[in-house]
């Protein structure tokens, strides 16, 4: 059954283990597993984008090896996670991609992969195809080819629009294709005008995430306070835009709550939304081992040391999942974590879970 913005899970198994998350929290202890594990296999990127600084990094030394992701792929698998997520800076960057992709596809874990599509052509896609990959996300952030290249820093809307076009005519049912767009002021004019663009080309999923504006990140080399200043009428209007659409058409998979609390997140960008109980539900990898509950926060292991299963239930990842929980690290508002966030909150759990069932 197809679950979770349309992966093949159960809603049974990860919808306990959902609910065991908030009383986790009030009791201290740890009776959930992840339900995702995301890597950042590289920070090396072929965008400049203004949302994000990864291609700024220089601290590519040390990435994980094929032989550690195979490792992990059987540590992972042990620990019960379905979902593997994997992104970077640029994924497709790294030579051995598809193979770490078949290593955890030998494992029988769902895989996507978060990608900006630049060098999503004729061979690059069948690799794709041949890896068994279970969905695939295009970076877009606007639709117009001048904007599309200001915010993501190359010339490269025409080889994305192409790619992307081609990878929908293409793919076999099997694989789940879906966008992201990043919310910030420079496409907030016609970011309803992108999402219609996106549904019209017959992006199945068409997902959103406002721009993150703490410098206090470990992918930011600098605050980016400035992007967020979108007019709270023009966030109204977005998130009144989103919702009608998420009535009208199947390609809106992003939760009400989620789309409602972007009017409150513009509103004071550096103030939480929604407790974080993402940390109960996913962590991640970054391509030199260590692990984060998020990007906004220290990291508390590594898993060059200790096998994942140590690490998951061990004391210093207890303590990040609670400082994640009672807002200690800076704000974001991003999907992959919010939505985690909403779907184990006691409060949402009944709308989030039907919408998910439903939609």
């Amino acid at each position: 059954m197809r679950f979770a913005n349309q992966l093949p899970i159960s809603p049974v198994r990860e919808g306990l283990n959902a609910l065991r998350v908030y009383p986790s929290f009030v009791a201290g202890k740890t009776w959930t597993r992840p339900v995702s594990v995301n890597f950042l296999i590289t920070s090396r990127c072929n965008s400049k984008c203004i949302t994000c600084d990864s291609w700024k990094l220089t601290d590519h030394d040390r990435e994980l090896t094929t032989e550690d992701f195979k490792r992990l792929a059987r540590e992972i698998a042990d620990l019960g996670v379905p979902i593997v997520t994997i992104g970077g800076g640029e994924p497709t960057l790294r030579k051995d991609l598809w193979e770490i992709i078949a290593a955890l596809k030998a494992e029988k874990r769902i895989v996507q992969l978060t990608t900006n599509g630049l060098t999503a052509r004729e061979n690059q896609r069948n690799q794709m195809y041949a890896s068994g990959l279970d969905r695939v996300t295009f970076s877009v952030d606007s639709h117009i080819p001048a904007l599309y290249d200001k915010i993501r820093g190359v010339e490269g809307f025409e080889a994305v629009r192409e790619n992307l076009g081609a990878l929908l005519s293409e793919r076999s049912q099997n694989l789940e294709v879906d966008t992201n767009t990043v919310l910030c002021v420079d496409n907030a004019e016609t970011f309803l005008d992108t999402i219609d663009y996106l549904i019209n080309l017959g992006v199945p999923k068409v997902n959103f995430s406002a721009v993150t504006t703490s410098g206090v990140n470990f992918l930011m080399t600098e605050a980016k306070d400035s992007l967020a200043r979108i007019p709270l009428p023009l966030v109204e209007r977005i998130v009144d835009g989103l919702l009608e659409r998420k009535r009208r058409t199947n390609a809106i998979s992003a939760s009400t709550a989620f789309i409602r609390g972007m009017i409150d997140y513009y509103r004071q960008p550096d103030r939480v939304v929604y407790p974080c109980y993402a940390g109960y539900l996913t962590i991640d990898i970054f391509q030199d081992g260590s692990i984060h509950g998020c990007g906004n926060l220290p990291s508390f292991a590594n898993v060059r040391d200790a096998p994942l299963q140590e690490i998951w239930f061990g004391t210093p990842a207890a303590r990040n999942r609670v400082d994640m929980a009672e807002g200690k690290c800076p704000n974001c508002y991003l999907s992959c974590k919010i939505e985690l966030a909403i779907g184990a909150n006691p409060r949402h759990l009944p709308k989030f879970a039907f919408e998910k069932l439903c939609k």
